[in-house]
């Protein structure tokens, strides 16, 4: 073709079918008789895009040593016309030979004679580089050669070729691999075509030529005949597949290329196999997994409700679905719009799914899952590709409890979403997810609000009320948030809000809505009101009367009237304020006011309304700069410490509080910050004398010992703010913490702490953990560590209780009395104490004497010290009671002690006392208002202080065993004190020296002679006097009472009955 003559090439061929019929053809590498040369000699030689015309190569007539090679052609004669032939197999020529004989022709050369295109040849050779036109690397090809051309059949598929006549077979369905039919395997991309001598496997062929599937198993060959897609196995490309073949039920296919899209496969694996996947170069068939996948012209989603049932779904509309075929971790999202469907690396938030009560809800870029709706908000996160505009998902109950989900465009402000106490907060921009505190938020939805109001006017000298109904439109809502649970208010709440009329920091409650059935009329610092529309927040920092311009009323009328600044606009020019009213710190921005009670210490000067930040160490030591203390639930200012102490700041600086100069500081230029794990931290730096570091939260821990960098050891961290814990350093004190301060202990006492939680230990640990108690004593700053000894009790200063260690157990005291106690390490004495529901309440430390303790010990104070008695006796302790004490001088048993009991209303005549028994064991001194002239008295002597009864006594006793034959003794029964009773009347109080004085009437078991009637009389206690007395039969020289009392005038029978009742009466 003339016309495409360029740079000494043609890039185009005219074929003539007849003279007068004529048309371009496209290139084909090969041969062809240029029928338009005027020499009649020339062949147009092409390859794949161009062509040029060369003198015809003969194959006779050499000079010399000629190879023909396979590939090439040649003329088989002198004459021009004849066909041209193709050398399918090599042969040489020389000077000698010249030319191959008739019957050599047919095993190298091939030539088609007819010039009809039914007679065309086909043969399969190789040919070497740069011998066919096209061909730069050696070959396996397929050649067709008729009469006026040869060229290289270049095609995808399969080709048939019958040996015998060297035709083509056009239509291979049905035909099997047989000696007489070669099927040879064709890639247009190489060129290159191979002999099968049958399909490996089962697999599915395009045969490029007539756009015709075909389907290879073993050994036969048939056209496809389900309409449907599938693998086009014939076509590799570096070992993998990356055809997928579209094709009707009558076979004829269309060759695809896809990239990262899905199938439904119609091929013989489709039974196991449903989908055919392709990524990037390569298709293979895999099984399904239930859920939705890209399909391919990206128009639609293939939905997989089980791992054989597929199907294709086109999608008109806008909706986002899981993708289940994600190619990689990104592009998990299918996202349809407008036909069109694409797969998306997804934004952090919730898309629109095709359910209405289903949402998207991504996590993290690589991380999506579907979820069941809740009635609420959340955020979108659709991005549109052509316009700038910020969409929120609303899902709202519909017909029952059915959950419906639309997209909506975001306004400003506020919206409830689905989770209690989170909001999700909009502007111009984006929306984000915030985690409400407790507040009020200005809700970016709105309502009617058709409000009835009275309006106050003049008519005659009156004041009347005219009513009227006003509509507004767009009155936002309000969002209440409260203990972690969000509402919109109600319109008759959000009608109770006082509207204010706000100029210059100064608001006072508009008079129109001060007629408002829910009217407030007065607002305290720390309250707020808004706007006529809602839009706007006024937060008072002061008190907030009703407008004083009311017409009718005068200033007088209110209890205040505002005259300095008393509210602020709530907006983002406040947002680092901090306003502390009561127990809440709150906080302006946009659209809230909010309570901040977030746990931690804040130093804030409440002049300026301003957190410290940690710049300037000054700025803390303020005065006007207070600490508060906020635990989630309420936020209180505390006093400045009394001993030193150490904060952790909002702003996660460690302050030094030191107690002597009362000053804040710095406790190094930078904070040490470390990781703390189970007990362990790991500083990022030496810690070297340091006690404290900080964990990335801004918590305090507090190490046991010096830590090198990068190396862990024992620490002590509170879990909140609200938990305290004792911690121990290596600088010998003792911490009282929280999660962000510790108080240096500077208390002399002990301190009886667990392990499991480093606090106060409960009855519970005493009881159950004892190996796990730690026991600190502290004198001052300074604590230790220490062993307890046994027979002390520890007592605890803080929890106000108090243990003793005893054969490696705790043991707490179970009753009031007296214990051997140790107040802190320098103290170890007796002490008085009460026991009121597990609350131990020290008393006093007694003075000198003997005690009997809570734990069955008798020690005897003396001076500074106590000591447990070391010999066997009598004791009579300082508070009345006689015990006796049996000591093991070889100390393999314990003391033992045995309470004494006494005859309760009788008397008792110990170390020049005089005592009452008043329960029958405890001794009380006689008091003069005891002490009666007219009564008689039993009074005992205690045998064991038998060296010291009165000489009156002694001799008595002594006469009554040598005259009577028996003893002055009486022991009532077992454990009873062993005594010497005797009667007394006459009793004498001498009010200058405290003495009383008594006359002996008679002593216990005394016999003697009656003057009067020479009787016989013995003393008798319970005659409290003498009696006639009677000879003992068992012992005549004995004399025992009489059954007969002796006769007593009246007047003392008087007496005597008084003295009686006085006894039982005592």
């Amino acid at each position: 073709d003339q016309s495409t003559y360029n740079n000494n090439k043609y890039y185009g061929l005219i074929y003539c079918s007849t003279t007068i019929l004529c048309s371009t053809v496209d290139i084909e590498p090969g041969y062809y008789i240029n029928s338009g040369s005027s020499s009649n000699n020339e062949i147009i030689e092409c390859s794949s895009i161009s062509c040029t015309s060369k003198v015809a190569n003969k194959c006779s007539g050499v000079s010399s040593s000629t190879t023909f090679h396979q590939g090439y052609y040649c003329y088989d004669s002198d004459d021009i016309s004849a066909p041209l032939s193709f050398i399918y197999k090599s042969f040489k020529l020389n000077n000698t030979i010249t030319k191959l004989s008739d019957d050599e022709k047919g095993s190298f050369l091939m030539n088609v004679s007819s010039n009809s295109e039914s007679k065309v040849k086909y043969i399969y050779t190789t040919v070497d580089e740069n011998i066919f036109p096209g061909v730069s690397s050696k070959i396996n090809g397929i050649f067709k050669i008729s009469k006026y051309y040869i060229s290289q059949v270049i095609e995808d598929g399969i080709i048939g070729i019958n040996t015998l006549t060297r035709s083509r077979i056009m239509n291979l369905d049905g035909y099997s691999f047989s000696p007489n039919i070669k099927i040879y395997l064709c890639h247009s991309t190489t060129t290159h075509c191979t002999l099968l001598e049958s399909c490996p496997s089962e697999m599915y062929i395009y045969n490029s030529n007539n756009e015709i599937g075909l389907y290879c198993n073993d050994y036969t060959i048939h056209t496809i005949t389900s309409a449907g897609y599938y693998i086009d196995g014939s076509r590799k490309v570096n070992g993998k597949t990356p055809y997928v073949l579209e094709c009707t039920k009558t076979g004829y296919c269309k060759s695809l290329t896809p990239r990262n899209v899905y199938f439904i496969n119609a091929g013989y694996d489709s039974s196991v196999n449903k989908l055919i996947r392709c990524q990037s170069d390569s298709c293979d068939t895999i099984t399904a997994v239930v859920g939705y996948y890209l399909a391919y012209n990206e128009n639609g989603v293939l939905h997989c409700t089980s791992s054989t049932t597929c199907s294709y779904h086109a999608i008109k509309y806008f909706s986002n679905y899981l993708n289940a075929g994600a190619i990689g971790s990104s592009e998990i999202i299918i996202q349809c719009l407008y036909g069109k469907c694409i797969t998306i690396t997804p934004s952090i938030g919730y898309y629109i799914t095709n359910r209405a009560s289903v949402l998207i809800h991504c996590t993290r870029k690589t991380r999506c899952s579907e979820i069941t709706a809740s009635e609420g908000y959340y955020i979108s996160a659709y991005e549109s590709k052509t316009i700038f505009k910020i969409y929120i998902i609303h899902c709202v109950h519909r017909h029952g409890n059915i959950i419906s989900c639309k997209m909506e465009s975001a306004n400003t402000g506020f919206y409830i979403s689905n989770v209690s106490n989170t909001l999700i907060s909009c502007d111009k921009n984006k929306c984000t997810s915030v985690i409400a505190e407790d507040g009020v938020y200005r809700s970016a939805t709105t309502f009617f609000d058709y409000s009835l109001t009275t309006k106050k006017k003049r008519n005659n000298n009156e004041t009347i009320n005219e009513k009227q109904v006003r509509k507004i439109n767009n009155v936002y809502n309000i969002i209440s948030c409260t203990n972690k649970n969000c509402n919109i208010l109600s319109p008759d709440e959000i009608a109770a809000i006082p509207i204010c009329n706000f100029n210059n920091e100064q608001c006072f409650i508009d008079y129109n809505y001060s007629y408002h059935r829910f009217a407030t009329t007065y607002i305290t610092a720390g309250g707020f009101c808004t706007n006529d529309d809602r839009s706007i927040f006024y937060f008072a920092t002061d008190s907030i009367v009703l407008d004083n311009r009311i017409i009718g009323v005068s200033p007088s009328t209110f209890i205040y009237t505002t005259t300095t600044t008393n509210c602020l606009k709530a907006s983002k020019y406040y947002s680092s304020n901090y306003y502390p009213v009561g127990s809440a710190i709150y906080r302006l921005n946009d659209n809230q006011i909010t309570k901040s009670v977030d746990p931690g210490y804040y130093f804030i000067n409440i002049i300026k309304n301003t957190l410290i930040i940690g710049h300037n160490i000054n700025e803390y030591n303020n005065k006007d700069v207070k600490i508060y203390k906020c635990n989630s639930f309420s936020c209180n200012i505390i006093d400045k410490p009394t001993t030193n102490s150490f904060f952790v700041d909002k702003n996660k600086h460690i302050i030094r509080y030191t107690a002597e100069t009362q000053k804040y500081s710095y406790i190094d230029t930078k904070d040490i910050t470390c990781i703390y794990h189970n007990h362990q931290c790991t500083p990022k730096y030496d810690m070297e004398e340091r006690e404290f570091c900080i964990t990335y939260l801004g918590e305090l821990v507090l190490a046991s010992k010096s830590i090198k960098s990068h190396e862990s050891g024992n620490c002590y961290k509170s879990k909140d703010i609200n938990r305290n814990i004792y911690g121990y350093s290596f600088s010998n004190h003792l911490y009282h913490m929280d999660q962000y301060s510790a108080s240096q202990i500077d208390n002399s006492g002990y301190y009886i702490v667990t392990k499991s939680s480093n606090y106060t230990a409960t009855m519970n640990d005493i009881k159950h953990h004892p190996q796990s108690i730690i026991l600190y004593g502290c004198i001052k700053t300074n604590c230790k560590v220490y062993s307890p000894k046994e027979n002390i009790y520890y007592y605890d200063i803080q929890s106000k209780s108090m243990y003793r260690f005893e054969k490696d157990l705790w043991q707490a005291p179970a009753k009031s009395g007296y214990a051997y106690i140790s107040i802190h390490p320098n103290d170890e004495y007796i002490y008085k104490f009460t026991l009121n529901e597990q609350i131990i309440i020290i008393e006093d430390k007694v003075s000198d004497g003997f005690y009997y303790t809570v734990d069955e010990k008798m020690y005897k104070c003396e001076g500074s010290a106590c000591q447990a008695i070391s010999d066997s006796d009598y004791i009579f302790t300082n508070d009345g009671v006689i015990y006796y004490c049996e000591y093991d001088s070889k100390e393999l048993e314990e003391t033992e002690c045995t309470l004494q009991s006494c005859i309760s209303g009788q008397y008792y005549y110990i170390n020049d006392y005089y005592y009452q028994c008043s329960d029958g064991n405890h001794l009380k001194v006689m008091t003069s208002k005891l002490c009666n002239y007219e009564n008689k008295y039993i009074i005992n002597f205690p045998t064991f202080f038998r060296d010291d009864f009165p000489k009156s006594i002694q001799d008595a006793v002594n006469r009554n065993i040598r005259n009577n034959g028996s003893s002055a003794i009486s022991k009532k029964r077992k454990n009873f004190l062993t005594v010497v009773p005797a009667v007394y009347t006459h009793c004498q109080y001498n009010v200058e020296n405290g003495e009383i004085n008594f006359e002996l009437i008679c002593v216990n078991n005394i016999v003697k002679k009656n003057i009067t009637n020479e009787n016989i009389e013995i003393c008798s206690l319970s005659n409290m006097g003498y009696i006639t007395c009677t000879e003992d039969s068992k012992n005549p020289n004995k004399c025992i009472l009489s059954l007969a009392i002796r006769s007593i005038p009246r007047s003392y029978l008087y007496i005597f009955n008084i003295i009686i009742i006085t006894l039982l009466l005592l």
